[in-house]
């Protein structure tokens, strides 16, 4: 289970990471909420742990987003506003629970524990741009009338290189918002997964990712 925390306070941040950590999940952070949006569209979530008083992007404004995109990922917001009004609207907008601050890390992992027991919904929005068309409930892109079947880290790597167009994407940032961990960490997972998509693509005559040499990759939009 993969978990995004979402808070700008550094320090409660880490708690909450510390504690989920020691409960076996797997936790992603992001201090912002801009942050915080470009690693929702780009990779799959268990969960999201929204604070709503944010920099740049409010914790509402990425609840709203994050349904509008059609990701019915679990969402538990933290929030120091314990009116009924303010509660209702969290919930109105697309929340699933919330907890009111100061609270006790186990009253969090409970609810964290409820959220994850729910049963996933499938989800059965696309991306589309150019002829390609990404089916995040089935983890399959369909070019040229060829579906393709691609494993997570696969589709996770593709995705984030579409939504990026024309721009070059860093290993550094791949690393970061693909798979949430630092350069120092299994620096052959993007050469042995890179590989294996291209071997794949080709299936459909695809051939629009280049290599940067010495920096990273890019996917031009006029070969899509």
């Amino acid at each position: 289970m993969v978990i995004l925390i979402i808070e700008d306070n550094k320090e409660q941040s880490e708690l909450i990471k510390t504690v989920l950590q020691e409960e076996n999940y797997v936790v992603d952070t992001a201090l912002d909420g801009k942050q915080a949006l470009e690693r929702v569209e780009v990779r799959d979530y268990d969960l999201l742990i929204v604070d709503l008083d944010l920099p740049f992007v409010t914790g509402q404004e990425i609840i709203k987003r994050v349904r509008e995109l059609e990701i019915s990922v679990p969402i538990l917001v933290l929030t120091a506003n314990d009116q009924l009004s303010s509660v209702v609207d969290v919930l109105d907008n697309g929340a699933d629970d919330y907890v009111t601050k100061p609270f006790a890390v186990t009253e969090l992992v409970a609810r964290v524990r409820a959220l994850l027991r729910r049963p996933k919904q499938v989800l059965s929005n696309t991306f589309t741009i150019g002829g390609v068309e990404v089916m995040y409930g089935t983890h399959e892109v369909l070019i040229n009338g060829v579906r393709i079947k691609l494993t997570k880290n696969e589709f996770r790597l593709l995705d984030f290189l579409l939504r990026k167009a024309d721009r070059v994407c860093t290993r550094s940032m791949i690393q970061e918002h693909v798979w949430g961990y630092n350069k120092e960490h299994q620096s052959n997972l993007i050469e042995v997964v890179m590989y294996n998509l291209r071997r794949k693509l080709r299936k459909a005559n695809a051939d629009f990712i280049e290599t940067v040499q010495n920096i990273g990759y890019r996917i031009k939009s006029d070969k899509l």
